[in-house]
């Protein structure tokens, strides 16, 4: 071999020695990065199972073999809480979770299996716990199933208590601030659902009886305001305590006037419910030394009854109630009226 032959090898030699050396410098820089991420996997890892065992969560995984549902993988606070141990993987679903939640659980995994993610609730010993099922897939086959709950106990007391305080705030909305019963809100909305349902049937009767405290002014005046609200308060408590027909409610209408509301009543029985009423007043035996009519405090009443129809509305009732009310008071008052087409 000349000398250019032997230069030339030389140069191929050093140029692949260099290759080679970049190659492996490459390699190891590759399987540097490959441990340091296995490391940083590893620290979430525990860091992970750390949060798990402080905050009673759970993470296991389990397979189907033969038809059975055995754990492959267990830990976490509430795992250990349940009486599992390392030694319970292998085992199957029946051999570990209680007969009463076989049924529930099975359910669960085989959707898991069949590829659905889903979460489900869960109690143990007065925690409440949110489990994701979700399933390993690979090559379209579900080989492994990923359970991980977490303690969400705190959450579902926050929920219940807002759930508690929105229901108490919807009761005060339809409540008289004064006489504690149903509210003039509280009855045109119940008062429209009912109109709207006898509408949809048009042969069933509704009745309205409004009542009026009489001479509730002079009242006021001879006894001051507060044993005006007083008396309010006795009156809408008679009248929201008095025996109605299902569906029926006493609400205050605006200051010292009340209306009862009776679905699927008829005249007849709507006069019969307002002379009781009546009589329930006059039992208070409240004094009234300014009234016309009696030493005692009295209601004058308008009693009103339609047939609720897709083409009136529910201001029908109420106006026709309100002109009974008007002519009892024009008859002298402490009595009821019934609305007739008369008056028109």
């Amino acid at each position: 071999m000349n000398a250019w032959g032997i230069a030339a090898t030389a140069v191929v030699i050093i140029i692949f020695l260099i290759w080679g050396g970049l190659k492996i410098s490459r390699l190891v820089r590759d399987a540097s990065k490959y441990r340091r991420t296995l490391e940083e996997l590893e620290a979430t890892k525990k860091e992970y199972m750390t949060i798990l065992r402080e905050q009673h969560g759970i993470l296991f995984k389990f397979k189907k073999i033969n038809g059975q549902y055995r754990y492959t993988m267990g830990d976490g606070k509430l795992y250990y809480m349940l009486g599992l141990t390392q030694a319970d993987i292998g085992k199957t679903m029946e051999e570990v979770m209680p007969p009463r939640m076989h049924d529930y659980i099975r359910e669960i995994y085989d959707r898991a299996w069949a590829g659905e993610c889903l979460q489900y609730e869960s109690g143990f010993n007065e925690h409440t716990y949110l489990n994701s099922v979700t399933p390993i897939i690979e090559n379209g086959v579900t080989v492994e199933v990923l359970v991980v709950g977490s303690d969400i106990t705190e959450r579902k007391l926050a929920e219940q208590q807002l759930q508690e305080t929105n229901l108490l705030l919807s009761k005060l909305a339809n409540l008289d601030g004064l006489t504690g019963i149903a509210n003039r809100r509280y009855m045109n909305d119940k008062l429209e659902q009912e109109w709207v349902l006898g509408a949809a049937q048009g042969t069933v009767p509704m009745s309205v009886i409004l009542c009026d405290i009489d001479y509730f002014k002079a009242y006021n005046d001879t006894y001051g305001h507060l044993e005006g609200d007083s008396c309010l308060k006795r009156v809408a408590a008679a009248l929201d305590e008095y025996e109605l027909p299902e569906g029926g409610f006493a609400a205050r209408y605006g200051g010292e006037e009340f209306i009862v509301v009776l679905p699927e009543t008829d005249e007849r029985t709507a006069v019969r419910i307002a002379a009781g009423l009546g009589k329930c007043i006059e039992l208070l035996d409240i004094p009234h030394q300014a009234s016309k009519t009696s030493d005692h405090v009295t209601i004058s009443m308008g009693v009103a009854t339609v047939i609720p129809s897709q083409t009136s509305s529910r201001e029908l009732i109420i106006h026709h109630a309100d002109e009974a009310l008007y002519k009892a008071k024009l008859m002298g008052r402490n009595q009821l009226q019934v609305y007739s087409d008369s008056y028109n």
